[in-house]
């Protein structure tokens, strides 16, 4: 049996043609339509790949913070808590600070007043404490709490 028989060849040729044609119709027709002839409303965000929009083919200012998922907004209303407690010499003391109600700790840091000695911290995710060392003369351990609505 031959493999290259005349209906054969012209089989092979008709199919690669409709294939050649079949995979540039599309590219060309793409290639033909531009913004102006596309109605205003009708292009959704099911049209839209994912990741295919960069920040260039958005105009300036045409998107709010509405707009943005709730995770790309980032911390929202951070609110500052200052907690003291004195220490007596020969002692030891701690300054608690929580966080309003549905807030997180962000950040928080601690200092003596006067020693300037380490501060340890226990943080959880609504409240931080600060335990002073043992100091030899008065003194005030103090702390600092920055709290946060996260998305």
């Amino acid at each position: 049996m031959r493999l290259f028989t005349k209906s054969n060849v012209a089989t092979i040729a008709i199919v690669a043609g409709i294939v050649v044609a079949s995979g540039t119709g599309g590219a060309v027709a793409g290639a033909l339509i531009t913004g102006k002839q596309i109605k205003d409303g009708t292009v959704t965000s099911a049209d839209i790949a994912n990741g295919s929009l960069t920040g260039t083919d958005i105009k300036n200012a045409s998107v709010g913070r509405g707009d943005l998922a709730t995770t790309a907004r980032g911390v929202q209303a951070p609110k500052v808590i200052l907690a003291s407690a004195p220490v007596l010499g020969g002692s030891y003391n701690t300054a608690p600070a929580s966080c309003p109600s549905g807030y997180r700790v962000l950040a928080a840091t601690g200092w003596m007043t006067n020693s300037r000695a380490a501060v340890q911290l226990d943080t959880s995710n609504t409240g931080v404490t600060a335990y002073s060392p043992d100091v030899e003369s008065s003194d005030t351990v103090n702390l600092r709490l920055v709290c946060a609505i996260f998305p």
